[in-house]
């Protein structure tokens, strides 16, 4: 069986994980079992071709509880700042990346 395929990701600040203290995430390769990543993504593109990214929060704390195991308390941690990293990464194992003139729209 092939090696599944990891990110890491680097926080602005440490975080305590399972008791211990680290600034850096390792995220890994989602698989369709992760199934609540592709629902989170809320990623369209309207009538004039642009891209439109909803739920972010969602998209960031699924993909850190179901892809670098935290816990929703840990996750709870994560400085909002580090949230598009965190998309970025994610986004990126269905290779996508934050479009340029990207939207974020509330709920």
């Amino acid at each position: 069986m092939a090696e599944d395929r990891t990110v890491k990701v680097r926080l602005s600040r440490a975080i305590s994980v399972g008791g211990t203290v680290t600034d850096e995430l390792t995220m890994r390769e989602p698989t369709l079992g992760h199934y609540r990543i592709f629902d989170a993504l809320g990623l369209r593109a309207d009538e004039n071709g642009r891209f439109e990214l909803t739920n972010v929060g969602s998209l960031a704390h699924t993909a850190v509880c179901e892809l670098a195991g935290l816990t929703p308390a840990e996750a709870a941690q994560i400085p909002l700042g580090d949230v598009f990293k965190i998309m970025e990464a994610a986004l990126g194992f269905f290779g996508v990346s934050l479009p340029t003139g990207l939207t974020v729209s509330q709920p």
